[in-house]
C-alpha cells in the first residue's frame, strides 16, 4: 500500500476511535434522554465528509456542525467550542469514563446542558452533553457529536450520494418507512434488512464467518471512516497484513495493521475493503463500507437496512451465495423486496 493510502488510513481511524461509549453503563445521571419536536419526516443536508456532518443550531443562535456518531453511546461538545458559545460547562459529581474503539478508557469530567439543538426541521430540547477536548475539531470546525442517545430515537435513512440525511419520526414503522422509500424514489428493488442488538446504546450486527462457522459482531459505526476486524476473524478469513496504520483519539496514540479483504459476500454481494486491525473481540463497520449503499439505520425498529443502486461499481456475489475468496453474511439478515 502507498504512503499516502496508510496516510488516509490512519486519518480515517483517529476518526473511528473518537466516539464516547460509557463504560459505567447508560446511567441517567449522565446520559438524559432529549424531548423531540418533529412533525413528519425531515431532509436534512449531509456536510461534505468521510463521516457524517450535519449543521445545527444551538439555544436559538450559533450555527455549528455535529458529526452523527452511531458507535458513540453519548453526545458530547469540544470544551474550547463550548466555552466559545457560552455554555455552562459543570463537573460530574460522580466518576465517568468512556471507552474508544480501540479499548482505551479515560475520564470525562464535565457536561453541559443545551436547551435546544435545531437540525433542519427536527428540534431537540434539554439535551444533555458530556465536554471534552476533541481532536482536530478546532481546525476542522466540529462543534461536538450526537450519538446514540439522540439517534436512536429515529429511523435515520443515509443517502451519502446524494448528500442527504432523511430523518424519520420516532413512531415509524417498517411499512412507514417502505411507503417513504416508494414515495420518495430512494431506493426501487431489494432491501435487505438485519436485526441489530444494544441498539439503544450501541447497534451491533452478528456477521457470520462461513470459512469456519463462527460470528463476529461488528459495531455499526457512523462516525468511523473505517471498518476494523478482531483478531479472530482476520484469521478465520486467511487475511494477510499489507501494512500498517498509526493514528491518534481522545484515549491516546495507537497503531495496527491493515489488511485487504477481498469479495466478502455480505448481503449477497461482494464487498471488498481495507480493513484495520483492532485488539477487542468486536469489529467496527465503517462508513468505508456503508457509505456504499443507501442505508436506514432505524432505531426504534433496532434494523439496518440496506440498499444497493443499479449501476455502482462494487462486484456482486454469484447467485449461488458462494464468492471466489472469502465469504460472511448477516446472521439474521433478511431479503426485503418490493
Amino acid at each position: 500500500m502507498s504512503r499516502a493510502g496508510l496516510a488516509a488510513l490512519a486519518a480515517g481511524a483517529a476518526l473511528a476511535a473518537g466516539g464516547l461509549c460509557c463504560s459505567c453503563g447508560r446511567d441517567s445521571r449522565h446520559v438524559a434522554e432529549p424531548r423531540i419536536e418533529l412533525a413528519g419526516p425531515a431532509v436534512v443536508p449531509l456536510q461534505p465528509g468521510s463521516v457524517p456532518f450535519v449543521r445545527a443550531r444551538i439555544d436559538g443562535g450559533t450555527e455549528v456542525v455535529f458529526m452523527l456518531d452511531s458507535g458513540a453511546q453519548a453526545s458530547s461538545v469540544d470544551m474550547a467550542r463550548a466555552r466559545e458559545v457560552g455554555l455552562e460547562v459543570q463537573r460530574h459529581e460522580t466518576p465517568w469514563s468512556f471507552e474508544d474503539t480501540e479499548g482505551r478508557s479515560w475520564p470525562i469530567e464535565h457536561y453541559a446542558d443545551i436547551t435546544t439543538i435545531e437540525v433542519g426541521p427536527l428540534v431537540l430540547r434539554d439535551v444533555h452533553v458530556q465536554v471534552h477536548a476533541i481532536a482536530g475539531s478546532s481546525s476542522g470546525g466540529r462543534f461536538g457529536t450526537l450519538g446514540q442517545d439522540v439517534l436512536a430515537h429515529f429511523a435515520l435513512l443515509f443517502d451519502v450520494a446524494a448528500a442527504e440525511l432523511h430523518v424519520l419520526p420516532p413512531d415509524s414503522t417498517e411499512s412507514s418507512i417502505r411507503a417513504y422509500i416508494a414515495e420518495r424514489g430512494l431506493g426501487e428493488g431489494e432491501w435487505q434488512i438485519s436485526e441489530l442488538r444494544d441498539a439503544p446504546a450501541r447497534p451491533y450486527l452478528s456477521m457470520t464467518l462461513t470459512r469456519d462457522g463462527s460470528e463476529c459482531p461488528l459495531l455499526v459505526d457512523t462516525g468511523s471512516d473505517r471498518t476494523f476486524f478482531p483478531k479472530p476473524a482476520i484469521a478465520a478469513l486467511g487475511l494477510s497484513p499489507v501494512g500498517t496504520a498509526e493514528g491518534r483519539s481522545s484515549g491516546g496514540a495507537f497503531s495496527g495493521s491493515v489488511y485487504r479483504a477481498e469479495k466478502l459476500n455480505w448481503w449477497g454481494y461482494g464487498i471488498s475493503a481495507l480493513v484495520l486491525e483492532t485488539e477487542l473481540d468486536h469489529g467496527v463497520l465503517g462508513m468505508d463500507i456503508l457509505g456504499e449503499f443507501v442505508f436506514v439505520l432505524d432505531g426504534p425498529g433496532q434494523r439496518l437496512w440496506l440498499h444497493r443502486r443499479p449501476g455502482d461499481d462494487t462486484e456482486a456475489a454469484p447467485a449461488d451465495g458462494t464468492s471466489d475468496e472469502t465469504d460472511g453474511t448477516g446472521g439474521s439478515a433478511e431479503a426485503a423486496g418490493r
